[in-house]
């Protein structure tokens, strides 16, 4: 049973185009596809590392941060902070980042792990239809 495109779920891929060049050295629809996935993986390589610097910032500001202990003595604390906006404590809005950015990375690696597949699928079957 054929299923028609327009039936399929939007693909995140389908928001990445390639501007073709117009030079007869452009390259071929495989360069091209493996652009796109390029442009993609890029992306998500991009919030990844947005999130550790976020996590590193976190850690740096939390390391400064002595308040609520004197003289070895543990003082009140609230467990907040002013760049905390959520409210979370530190510990959990820590192991939350840690959570999410681990998250990211599988999935970056999944991504990875799919764009090296498509390509030497693709490569491979157009070399076994040259030698037909």
């Amino acid at each position: 049973m054929f299923h028609s495109c327009n039936s399929m779920p939007p693909s995140p891929l389908m928001n990445y185009s390639v501007q073709d060049t117009g030079s007869s050295g452009g390259g071929g629809w495989l360069e091209k596809l493996a652009e796109a996935l390029g442009k993609a993986a890029g992306e998500l390589a991009n919030k990844l590392n947005s999130l550790a610097e976020q996590i590193s910032q976190q850690n740096g500001a939390n390391a400064g941060d002595t308040s609520g202990t004197t003289g070895g003595t543990t003082g009140s604390t609230t467990g907040t902070t002013g760049s905390n906006p959520s409210g979370l404590s530190d510990a959990t809005q820590s192991i939350t980042s840690n959570a999410q950015l681990q998250g990211l990375a599988q999935e970056f690696q999944q991504l990875m792990s799919a764009i090296e597949n498509v390509i030497k699928t693709i490569g491979e079957a157009e070399a076994s239809m040259a030698r037909k």
